[in-house]
């Protein structure tokens, strides 16, 4: 998962909210480009998602950001946003326990 490239589709803001949120459970950086890479998708189901009008859309603060792959692969970014929304609560809720 972490090396792969997940087309993605929402505005600037929110894709990077989502990116650094998925940043939180990673040991890489993710990044986060400005266009989608011919051939740089790894999942040969992904390559022909564009064509599937039923994509998912995750919550990102007053917005959304939909998942241009398959299935297998849209779950696992989706359980990743939700562990990294998990750690950043943990992380928030510790340093409010400091002051």
């Amino acid at each position: 998962m972490d090396q792969l490239t997940l087309p993605l589709v929402g505005c600037d803001d929110h894709l990077e909210q989502f990116t650094t949120i998925c940043g939180l459970t990673t040991e890489d950086t993710p990044e986060l480009l400005s266009h989608r890479p011919a051939g740089g998708i790894n999942c040969p189901s992904c390559q022909f998602v564009p064509y599937n009008p039923q994509h998912p859309l995750i919550p990102v603060q007053n917005g959304a950001v939909a998942v241009l792959a398959c299935p297998e692969h849209q779950e696992e970014i989706i359980e990743r946003f939700r562990t990294g929304l998990e750690t950043q609560q943990k992380l928030t809720a510790s340093t409010d326990t400091l002051q």
